[in-house]
């Protein structure tokens, strides 16, 4: 979690959850509290993974993004956080399944830093994609960012074509990473396509 502005009202929390089970389980109602010192400053409910109510297999990881914008950060220190995660009945969770996607970094001379999505459809149909995740990390292999986006289902990926998709990392996040020392480097990239639906066009 970081503040790009110590004493902003903003905040970025992102984390990544792993299955160390041998069950699938899903988690979607997980708590996040933000502390100085003893004092609690934030505290939120549903704080969820992304996509929503994804279920995890065992040795399957995913990730958490939350934007925080309160009044209560204004100032305020944030010296720990915490997050909680609360396992439920998987029949009440959605099945994704896993496309190929790839994703690099690119930084421009004047300092501005792109995630570049290549999405490739290798298959002999058209393909549903409903949401796409990347999770930035730095030189030191250290989690730095999570993004995603959710794909509008009713547009396909043809047989045998490739789609890149660009996301800019706001001014903020650059500044901070700036005065830090902290070098964005590779980029996990998770392309969901939502199963039990009918996401092929045959």
């Amino acid at each position: 979690m970081f503040k790009p502005d110590e004493n902003g009202k903003s905040a970025y929390y992102f984390a990544r959850i792993e299955n160390v089970s041998d069950e699938p389980v899903i988690a979607s109602l997980c708590h996040l509290k933000g502390r100085n010192g003893e004092e609690l400053v934030f505290e939120y409910n549903f704080v969820s993974l992304v996509p929503v109510g994804i279920i995890l297999n065992p040795g399957e990881h995913a990730f958490v993004e939350k934007f925080i914008y309160d009044n209560r950060l204004e100032g305020a220190e944030i010296t720990s956080y915490e997050y909680k995660v609360k396992l439920e009945n998987v029949l009440y969770g959605e099945s994704y399944g896993i496309l190929p996607s790839e994703a690099e970094v690119i930084t421009d001379e004047d300092g501005t830093v792109i995630i570049r999505f290549i999405l490739s459809n290798n298959t002999e149909e058209t393909i549903y994609p409903s949401c796409l995740v990347g999770a930035l990390y730095d030189e030191n292999d250290k989690l730095v960012y999570v993004t995603s986006m959710r794909l509008n289902e009713e547009l396909g990926i043809w047989s045998g074509s490739t789609v890149s998709l660009d996301e800019y990392l706001e001014e903020s996040i650059l500044e901070y990473y700036q005065e830090n020392g902290i070098v964005p480097k590779r980029v996990d990239s998770i392309l969901y396509i939502q199963t039990g639906e009918d996401n092929i066009a045959w």
